[in-house]
């Protein structure tokens, strides 16, 4: 754990929304994490989503952006366009839907839906993720911004295995 860590809120959803904004939650609105309390809601993609610091580093500075991980707790919510949803800014998209685990999990990519099991080998978050990472880093000749929002990760020295923790 790191020592001093500040966040804006308790709550996960409102927390995130400051990051992405840059705004405490008074400003912001989201005041929960749910659909109703303006976690990804119609609202908060029509009224902050624009404001976002990757839909200005994107759109005003020509950077590309990507997106790993989770995003809000109800992002992919059919009531707030489901997976097709790509929030505004991102160049690249690799998105949780909802609150999700790391096995038996739907990730949005790119707006498509894939649906993951629960084989270690080959169906892990994190795991899944990581040459995505490397790819877009290596291939990218323009400025890139890139967020990962997944739990911390471990090997084992031992199997070589991947957890959380």
């Amino acid at each position: 754990p790191t020592p001093l860590q500040y966040v804006p809120s308790a709550l996960c959803c409102p927390s995130r929304a400051s990051i992405l904004t840059g705004k405490y939650p008074h400003n912001h609105h989201v005041v929960n994490n749910t659909l109703e309390g303006n976690c990804s809601s119609k609202a908060w993609q029509k009224i902050q989503e624009p404001y976002t610091f990757p839909a200005i580093l994107k759109s005003v500075c020509g950077y590309q952006t990507f997106f790993a991980g989770k995003y809000l707790n109800e992002y992919g919510a059919p009531d707030a366009g489901g997976l097709e949803h790509i929030p505004l800014g991102w160049s690249y998209w690799y998105a949780l839907e909802k609150n999700s685990k790391y096995y038996n999990y739907t990730l949005s990519i790119n707006g498509k839906a894939r649906k993951h099991g629960e084989n270690y080998s080959v169906d892990y978050l994190t795991d899944v993720l990581r040459p995505t990472h490397r790819g877009r880093l290596l291939r990218s000749t323009r400025r890139l911004s890139r967020m990962s929002s997944h739990q911390e990760t471990r090997t084992s020295t031992s199997t070589g295995r991947t957890s959380t923790g």
